[in-house]
């Protein structure tokens, strides 16, 4: 009798099931004392002086851009379609404050991602970021109280929730997912917003190994194996 012949095939994946976990957003969970003491009058200056312009101009209708109807709208809301305006801040200056992030959140594995300046009628339109799916976090300074904002619609409720920043410093974390429900999110400012994005995975990696009829064997590195059909 021919024995049959098992082929295993092995992927890498930067999330665990804990991704999955839908969650809202988490307002300044950390303390703020170690950030203040890097965002001086210094380093502001330099985020704003070797920041690109990219497409930035003054938008007076920039608010009808991320009001819930312009979401509804979206031809497909499963892509990350919104549309920005805003300016790049250089990311060696986002990497330089790396090390104090990821004692902050107590991960080494902690990539820079989005660093951007939103000056009046800057903003970023809705979008998911659904190709990575991860733990974010973001570092925000506004110039002023209440003149900028962080919106997303709950995953669950689907209310659409709109925090304002305090003036300076505002820290938000939430977890972003690959698969429906998405966190769908955008921003928008009428002050001077500074914003420094991290991408925070998970030190254990799963590992996905299909064997054959169909079955996938998950792993997750200090834990434990889970089988899953795969047939449907």
């Amino acid at each position: 009798m021919k024995q049959k012949q098992w082929v295993l095939k092995t992927r890498l994946f930067n999330e665990s099931k804990d991704i999955e976990n839908i969650q809202g957003l988490e307002r300044n969970p950390y303390d703020k004392s170690t950030i203040q003491k890097i965002f001086t009058e210094d380093f502001i200056d330099k985020c704003t002086i070797e920041s690109s312009n990219n497409n930035y101009r003054i938008i007076p209708e920039w608010q009808n851009l991320l009001k819930k109807k312009y979401f509804d709208n979206l031809i497909d809301n499963s892509k990350d379609d919104g549309k920005n305006n805003l300016k790049i801040i250089n990311m060696d200056i986002s990497k330089s404050i790396l090390p104090i992030v990821k004692n902050l959140v107590k991960n080494d594995n902690v990539v820079a991602s989005g660093n951007f300046i939103y000056p009046p009628t800057g903003y970023m339109g809705w979008h998911t970021n659904y190709k990575i799916p991860c733990k974010r976090l973001y570092i925000t300074y506004a110039t002023e109280d209440k003149k900028s904002f962080f919106r997303y619609i709950d995953p669950l409720s689907k209310e659409v929730i709109t925090d304002y920043d305090d003036k300076g410093f505002t820290i938000r974390e939430f977890n972003v997912t690959g698969r429906p429900p998405y966190f769908w999110h955008c921003v928008g400012s009428e002050c001077m917003r500074l914003s420094f994005g991290y991408q925070i995975r998970l030190n254990n990696l799963k590992m996905n190994f299909q064997v054959g009829w169909g079955f996938t064997l998950y792993k997750i590195y200090t834990s434990h194996y889970e089988w899953t059909n795969t047939n449907y």
